[in-house]
């Protein structure tokens, strides 16, 4: 248990560190009135070339979340050779203003981090005995070699510790709690600014119950038309840009023009976040619009070119955008109740998770006394996608429903 602790605490103080170098490296080199179009082009021709490197000799960095669950259930472990690597390339991705926040390497790097541990741990419990006669160096070692001295397969053996499986269940929580712990106080540390923002209070009314539905399934069956306008994009990049470094000269490219347009569609969502409670809400809605818009287009260009990382506050920063686009034609609805609503219709329509996306919007984003509508809507549109959607007959947007195509969407949007 000591050495679950220790690793633990270790690979969340990693994961904090990761997301502290990426913010800070934005900050110095592009949150800057020094920064010219001259010295963006030059930073993405290097990163362009970064990418193409380290994915021939490392392969894609950081790894796919969807592929990492597939190899654990296929083999029962991952690939984690690479896992430290991950932890720096992608710094480096992300500050060459791809679309695209660091979620994907703090998931996709807790999952392997996770498994490595286990796998250890299997290793510990069959030798438990020989560990013992060594010395504490020679333990030590042993625990701490990466890619050696690890069990990547269950084995049933007298030798292991006769450990429960409520108790195993027991450990793995307190070493997922312990690594958030650490990456917590890393972050802390680090003087990042807080991940909550409230984009504005609110001052609903019962009638609010009644434009629940109507605004929200509106926003779903909306965000279903995005959703395909981004697998049609994607698919149209696969089929005619296939060699990579023409994808990832396209990507250069379209994050390049992004920039010179809206700077706005650039970065994370969770970056640029605090925009909507300054007077950015009050610029007019085609260019809201625009931003939203093409802050999707540019998200999904970036991922299927190379420019990886993850898609989920990109996602949230655009719907929300578009929340208050469409909050400017309900002059009678509480704006910031239409632009929470909106959000989680339209961001479980593209990323396919009502709970992933109305947690999100809940805890970090909402104001405090939207929660009861945020929860109404996140267990009406639950219910929906897992039991009323199939017997609806709306054959266009049949794939969308199929639990096996959803369920993927967050990494793949296969």
């Amino acid at each position: 248990m000591i050495f679950g602790l220790c690793a633990s605490a270790v690979f969340g103080t990693l994961l904090g560190l990761f997301y502290a170098l990426q913010t800070f490296l934005i900050d110095e080199l592009w949150i800057s009135p020094r920064v010219s179009p001259l010295q963006n082009a030059a930073m993405l021709v290097l990163v362009g070339a970064m990418i193409l490197i380290t994915t021939h000799f490392f392969g894609q960095l950081p790894q796919n979340y969807g592929k990492i669950r597939l190899q654990l259930r296929e083999s029962g472990t991952a690939n984690y050779r690479f896992v430290l690597l991950q932890m720096i390339f992608p710094a480096f991705i992300l500050i060459s203003g791809t679309s695209l926040g660091p979620e994907a390497t703090l998931v996709s790097s807790t999952l392997l981090y996770g498994t490595w541990l286990r796998d250890k741990l299997r290793y510990y419990d069959l030798h438990f005995d020989l560990l013992q006669r060594f010395s504490g160096w020679q333990k030590w070692r042993r625990l701490l070699a990466i890619n050696k001295y690890v069990l990547r397969t269950p084995v049933d053996s007298p030798a292991m510790l006769p450990l429960s499986a409520r108790l195993k269940k027991v450990l793995t929580l307190a070493f997922f709690a312990n690594g958030i712990l650490w990456f917590v106080i890393v972050f802390t540390l680090s003087g990042e600014p807080g991940l909550v923002i409230r984009i504005g209070s609110s001052h609903w009314q019962g009638k609010a119950w009644v434009i629940l539905l109507p605004l929200l399934f509106f926003s779903y069956f909306s965000g279903q038309v995005f959703y395909k306008l981004m697998v049609r994009i994607k698919q149209f990049v696969a089929l005619n840009i296939q060699r990579p470094f023409f994808e990832v000269l396209l990507g250069g490219l379209v994050i390049f023009a992004a920039g010179l347009i809206a700077p706005e569609m650039l970065f994370s969502g969770q970056h640029n976040f605090h925009l909507f409670t300054t007077g950015w809400q009050s610029k007019s809605i085609v260019y809201l619009m625009m931003v939203a818009l093409g802050k999707l287009v540019l998200l999904t260009i970036c991922k299927q070119t190379g420019w990886l990382g993850g898609d989920i506050f990109p996602v949230l920063f655009s719907v929300t955008t578009i929340g208050f686009v469409i909050a400017h034609f309900l002059p009678s609805v509480d704006q910031i109740f239409a632009v929470v609503i909106v959000a989680i219709g339209m961001g479980t329509a593209i990323l396919g998770s009502p709970i992933l996306v109305g947690s999100l919007i809940g805890i970090m984003f909402a104001p405090l006394n939207l929660l009861p509508l945020v929860i109404v809507a996140t267990i009406v549109l639950k219910i929906w996608q897992d039991y009323l959607a199939d017997r609806v007959n709306v054959a266009y947007f049949k794939d969308i429903y199929d639990k096996t195509k959803w369920s993927s969407r967050v990494d793949n949007w296969s």
